[in-house]
C-alpha cells in the first residue's frame, strides 16, 4: 500500500500514527469519536493532574502497536493482520465513563457492551463496508477468538496492556512504567499455540510485569483515586436504583454528560465532593479474610486473614454508637477476637447516603452490603 493512502495522525506518545483508509472509516465514526471525551484513567487525574488523556488516544495507541507487530510478523497484508488491526482500535469501544469504576459497580464489562456498538448507527455501517465479519472482530476484542493472533488483542503480552503502561506512565508523569516495548515487539512470534515470545524478549517481558506492578501500586490503586472511585460507584448505584438511568444509558455518555447528570439530582452531596476533590478519608485498617461465609461462621483463622484500608464515604454522626451496618458489628467483633486492635464503631447518618464500599475489580465477590477483591499490585483487600 502506498504512503499517499494514509493518513498521520501526531502522537505524544509513538510521535506519528498511521492510519490505513479501513481505520480511518471506522475513526470518524460517532461511536469510536465519544471515546475522546472518556478519560483512560477515570480520577486519577485527581492526584495526577497530567492524567487527562483519553480512551481514543489510547485506542490509536493500540492500533498503532498492532501495525507493527502485524508488519514484523509478516501479516501486514492479509485479512487476519486487518481484522486484528481494527479489533485493537475498537478494542474500547464499549468503555464507560470514568475508566472501570462503572463495571467494578456491577454494570456488564465494557467487551459485552461492544457488540451494540458494533452492531448499529454509523459504526456498524462502516464496518458493513469492509470484508473483516462484524463477529470476528467481536470475538477479538471479547477474548474468545481462536485465530492465531488473537493473543494480539487479548492476551498476556498484547498491544493493550503495551500502550496503556507506557501513555499511562508518561501523562502521570510517574518514572514506573518504562518498558522495552520495541524488543518485545520485535521477540514476538507465532507458535502451534498462538502469539509466544523468543527467549531474547524474556528482559523486556519482565520489565513489563514489573511496570505493570509499579502502575498498580502508585498510580491506579493509589489510596485517593480509589477513594474518588468509591464515591462515584455510590451516585451511580443510587441513580440506577431510583431509576434515573440504565446501564444502557451510561454506556452511551462521555465523563462531562454522566457528571452532569448525577449532578442534578445528589442530595449527598458526593458529586460536589468529587468536583471540589473534598474525598473521603482513610479510617482504618482491618483484618479480613479471603472468604466472606467462611468468616462470617467463623472457620476460618486469623492466620487467613488479609489486610483492609477502609473509608468512611462521609463523616459518622457524633450521636450514634452503634453502627447500622451488621457486617460492620461482625468485623469489630472478629477483629477483637483475632488480636486485632478495635475497630471504631459509628452510626453513619443517612445510611442511605453513606456507608462502605469496595474497590473492586471486575471479578468481584459480594457480601450482604458490600463487595471485595484482590489488589494484584499489594496483594490485599480493600474496602472503601
Amino acid at each position: 500500500m502506498s504512503s499517499s493512502q494514509f493518513e498521520v495522525i501526531r502522537d505524544p506518545l509513538w510521535n506519528n500514527i498511521r492510519l490505513e483508509p479501513q481505520a480511518l472509516a471506522v475513526l470518524d465514526t460517532p461511536a469510536v469519536q465519544r471515546l475522546r471525551y472518556v478519560r483512560q484513567l477515570g480520577h486519577a487525574f485527581l492526584v495526577y493532574p497530567g492524567a487527562t488523556h483519553t480512551r481514543l488516544e489510547h485506542a490509536l495507541g493500540a492500533y498503532h502497536l498492532a501495525r507493527r507487530v502485524v508488519a514484523e510478523l509478516g501479516d501486514a497484508d492479509s485479512e487476519e493482520g486487518l481484522a486484528v488491526r481494527l479489533a485493537a482500535l475498537l478494542h474500547d469501544i464499549g468503555h464507560y465513563p470514568f475508566s472501570h469504576a462503572l463495571e467494578e459497580a456491577g454494570l456488564p464489562h465494557h467487551e459485552t457492551l461492544a457488540a451494540r456498538h458494533l452492531g448499529s448507527g454509523a459504526l456498524a455501517a462502516a464496518l458493513d463496508n469492509l470484508p473483516i465479519p462484524t463477529e470476528r472482530l467481536l470475538a477479538l476484542i471479547q477474548g474468545t477468538s481462536a485465530a492465531r493472533l488473537a493473543g494480539l488483542v487479548s492476551g498476556s503480552i498484547d498491544v493493550d496492556k503495551l500502550d496503556y503502561l507506557s501513555r499511562d506512565a508518561m501523562m502521570c508523569g510517574v518514572p514506573y512504567g518504562v518498558i522495552d516495548v520495541d524488543r518485545l515487539l520485535t521477540s514476538l512470534t507465532v507458535s502451534a499455540e498462538g502469539v509466544a515470545l523468543h527467549p531474547k524478549g524474556l528482559a523486556a517481558l519482565e520489565s513489563l510485569l514489573f511496570a505493570k506492578y509499579q502502575m498498580y501500586r502508585n498510580v491506579y490503586w493509589h489510596h485517593a483515586v480509589r477513594s474518588a472511585t468509591a464515591m462515584f460507584k455510590r451516585l451511580v448505584r443510587r441513580a440506577i436504583a431510583a431509576r434515573r438511568l440504565t446501564s444502557e444509558d451510561i454506556a452511551a455518555l462521555t465523563d462531562d454528560a454522566l457528571i452532569h447528570e448525577l449532578e442534578r439530582h445528589d442530595q449527598t452531596g458526593l458529586a460536589r465532593g468529587l468536583r471540589e476533590r473534598r474525598l473521603a478519608k482513610r479510617a482504618l485498617d482491618i483484618q479480613i479474610p479471603t472468604c466472606w461465609s467462611a468468616w462470617k461462621s467463623g472457620s476460618r483463622a486469623s492466620s487467613d486473614c488479609t489486610r483492609i484500608s477502609c473509608f468512611w464515604t462521609s463523616p459518622p454522626s457524633p450521636t450514634c454508637s452503634t453502627s447500622p451496618y451488621p457486617w460492620w458489628d461482625a468485623a469489630a467483633a472478629r477483629a477483637s477476637t483475632s488480636g486485632s486492635p478495635a475497630l471504631r464503631r459509628s452510626c453513619i447518618a443517612p445510611p442511605s447516603a453513606c456507608g462502605y464500599s469496595c474497590s473492586s475489580r471486575p471479578k468481584c465477590r459480594r457480601g450482604p452490603l458490600w463487595s471485595w477483591s484482590c489488589c494484584p499490585a499489594r496483594r490485599r483487600r480493600h474496602v472503601w
